[in-house]
């Protein structure tokens, strides 16, 4: 249950600073703050920004899922309506798990990525330049 509590709470915080992150009102903040504690390099932050939209999405259906499965759980009856949320929860957290390895690797789709960072390469071509200047 606390586990739960956490997880809502950061899903609630991830929606707050969603707006911030979309608009790119603050962008040389947030770039500032990840760059003094962030250590596996500059492809990966840079790809860690991008996807902090889709990890609150799938933060969301992660709280939707384990709520559901606990409602389920707690019913002397299986198989209702909150066995098909779970389901349709876990599948959609399957699907925001691959478009976050798609964005942070190559960018792609731009409907899925900030629009202040859609100008950026992904990692895989961030790491190809950076190999190219050595």
């Amino acid at each position: 249950m606390v586990t739960l509590a956490v997880l809502a709470v950061l899903a609630g915080f991830g929606l707050v600073r969603w707006r911030h992150l979309w608009s790119g009102e603050d962008l040389a903040k947030q770039d500032a703050a990840t760059r003094s504690w962030w250590l596996s390099g500059e492809a990966l932050r840079r790809a860690f920004i991008r996807g902090m939209p889709l990890a609150v999405v799938g933060c969301w259906a992660l709280l939707v899922a384990w709520t559901a499965s606990m409602i389920e759980h707690r019913r002397t009856t299986t198989g209702g309506a909150s066995a098909k949320v779970v389901l349709g929860a876990l599948a959609l957290l399957g699907l925001i798990g691959l478009l976050h390895v798609s964005v942070t690797l190559f960018n792609r789709p731009k409907w899925a990525v900030p629009p202040p960072y859609r100008h950026e390469p992904g990692a895989i071509t961030f790491w190809a330049r950076s190999l190219r200047r050595r």
